[in-house]
């Protein structure tokens, strides 16, 4: 099997989609086939829960397709992420061009999905019992941050509402 190379060039892409903010993937259709009208809403949910758009039998994620004709540029290894964790709201300034290191880091904050084997229920804080203390680490850009919260048994809750408080505060400023 030979992979399929997929081009997300505005140039290319233009021709067959334009930028419909009213249309639920995003996108229409820029012109007219047998199947399609110009003006046409573009696009249907696949399996993953993301849009697809297709050409010639290929398919296309519309979440890049909107990069693209928005005039961005998508490096290969990079991916695009909704920055509100939903996957059906391609609007452009929902959409980051991230590493997928980032891409897996940032979803875990807006999903608030507990993993099962997370004892304290924040992402990004975990809790060593047997040191009496709580440590912080998220990945910004390749780069792991972590803080120790040192506590006792009289300020164990205050010293882990500072360390979500330190978090968030970092979460905010991504």
């Amino acid at each position: 099997n030979i992979p399929v190379i997929l081009s997300y060039e505005k140039d290319f892409l233009s021709k067959y989609f334009q930028i419909d903010p009213s249309s639920p993937s995003g996108l229409s259709h820029a012109r007219t086939t047998k199947k399609t009208k110009i003006g046409q809403r573009a696009g249907a949910v696949s399996q993953d829960g993301y849009w697809k758009v297709c050409v010639d039998k290929k398919s296309y994620r519309a979440s890049r397709v909107v990069v693209a004709l928005n005039g961005g540029i998508i490096p290969v290894g990079y991916v695009v992420n909704h920055i509100d964790g939903n996957p059906l709201n391609n609007k452009i300034e929902n959409l980051e061009v991230v590493t997928h290191a980032e891409n897996n880091g940032r979803c875990k904050f807006v999903s608030n999905k507990r993993r099962t084997d997370n004892t304290t229920g924040v992402h990004g804080i975990s809790h060593c019992k047997t040191k009496n203390r709580y440590i912080t680490s998220i990945t910004i850009d390749g780069k792991r941050t972590r803080k120790v919260f040192n506590y006792n048994n009289d300020n164990r809750q205050d010293v882990f509402n500072e360390a979500v408080e330190y978090l968030d505060a970092i979460k905010r400023s991504i």
